[in-house]
């Protein structure tokens, strides 16, 4: 039946002022969040006038202000039209941002003691290096804004998480002092405010890396369109979620004091590879799912005799922390050894389709952050396996890069091949 062009015209104008108020609503939280993101950015500034008045930093941390510098950017080069095209007020309030919080380090620089200018100075030589290897791999390696966006927001997403628990050190030592004079109110205040207004705007134009969320990955978003798991293995979910209890366990104050972060990101790690061992379950056939539960009970009962062992025979944080460190590190150095197998196919096959760009790129950052992290605190448990962690991430990557031309993307998998996925680690 034909529809009478009355009727047309009338549908298409109302779709045409839907589209209006559609732009209206984006454009309102677009405004706001650079109003707000522009007041964070300077609400530490009665920080910075004490500590000119001072002349010293007395007790402020740089840790917020060292992480935002590189956060700010990272979103700068992900605003960039060649990476993320119509993103101009992501770019330029990180560019703004970035400017101040180049003045607030500067200011700290200069009224800091010895040490604390020497940390700055390794803080910021590792988060450039880090920023030039990003910036060289998505130009040289990457090609259209697609597949540039998602290493860029993945990159992103990571560092607005290790930005928003930057001020986990403060609030450490309010919790400690009983006393709130080193966290400052107006950066608190600013904080929740810029992080609302931006998830708004994030939800009306769903960009999922200005989201900030922890996404479930291509391969969960496959299995749960297919309902069916196929030839995926449920090994590196397995394999992490243990890694994850087991590092919550050594990040326990009883066990290693002071681990806050440790403790933290693990505790994070086990929800969301929980989430994925859940789908995994559903999607799976009675035997896979069967594996799966057997494997878990194993990883159970594992996890609790370590801690019977840990609470009842040992005393003291010592030999705690020496017994799950150990086990630890024997954890890490298996998941992080596991993508030899991928790497062997790599090099055989000259092909890089079954060896995800995203994971060995999150493998990489995490060894390296992890490494920094343990050279600061100078933790043997945490520095071993993540220095060899950095070390395969950055083969992997490099491997991806000198096949990644060689490779045929549309080429489909052979029969019985399985879809091989590399393992990675949250510490």
């Amino acid at each position: 039946m034909d529809i009478p062009e009355q009727s047309l015209k009338k549908i298409e104008g109302n779709n045409k002022e839907r589209e209006k108020v559609r732009k209206k609503l984006e454009a309102e939280p677009e405004r706001s969040g650079n109003v707000i993101s522009f007041f964070l950015f300077l609400s530490p500034m009665p920080t910075f006038i004490k500590i000119f008045k001072a002349k010293s930093v007395e007790a402020f941390m740089p840790d917020p202000y060292v992480t935002t510098t590189l956060n700010c950017a990272l979103w700068v080069f992900y605003g960039f039209p060649f990476i993320h095209p119509d993103s101009l007020l992501v770019l330029s309030i990180n560019a703004v941002g970035f400017g101040m919080e180049v003045i607030y380090v500067t200011i700290f620089l200069i009224y800091s003691d010895g040490a604390k200018r020497k940390k700055i100075f390794i803080a910021l030589l590792i988060e450039a290096t880090f920023f030039g290897i990003i910036v060289a791999i998505t130009l040289a390696v990457l090609h259209g804004t697609k597949q540039r966006s998602l290493l860029v927001g993945t990159i992103c997403i990571i560092f607005n998480i290790v930005m928003y628990f930057s001020p986990l050190t403060l609030m450490k030592q309010v919790i400690k002092t009983k006393s709130v004079k080193y966290m400052p109110f107006y950066l608190s205040l600013a904080n929740f405010a810029n992080g609302g207004i931006w998830f708004t705007y994030a939800l009306l134009k769903l960009d999922i890396y200005v989201l900030k969320n922890y996404q479930i990955g291509p391969t969960f978003v496959t299995i749960w369109k297919a309902k069916s798991v196929q030839n995926f293995k449920p090994d590196p979910y397995l394999a992490t979620i243990f890694n994850c209890g087991m590092w919550l366990l050594y990040g326990l104050p009883f066990v290693h004091p002071d681990s806050t972060l440790v403790l933290t990101i693990n505790g994070i790690g086990l929800v969301i590879e929980g989430i994925f061992i859940i789908v995994f379950i559903i999607c799976s056939d009675g035997p896979k799912r069967k594996k799966i539960f057997v494997v878990l009970l194993i990883e159970f009962i594992i996890w609790a005799i370590i801690c019977v062992i840990t609470m009842v025979v040992l005393h003291g944080t010592k030999a705690r922390s020496l017994l799950v460190g150990i086990v630890c590190i024997v954890l890490n150095v298996i998941m992080y050894a596991s993508p030899l197998t991928v790497m062997k196919q790599v090099i055989k096959t000259r092909s890089v389709k079954y060896m995800p760009f995203p994971l060995s790129l999150a493998n990489f950052v995490n060894g390296l952050i992890w490494t920094a992290y343990a050279l600061l605190k100078f933790d043997l448990f945490i520095l071993i396996p993540n220095a060899l962690g950095s070390i395969s991430g950055a083969v992997q990557l490099i491997l991806y890069g000198a096949f990644y031309r060689t490779t045929n993307w549309d080429e489909g998998a052979t029969k019985g091949t399985s879809n091989i996925e590399l393992s990675s680690s949250n510490v």
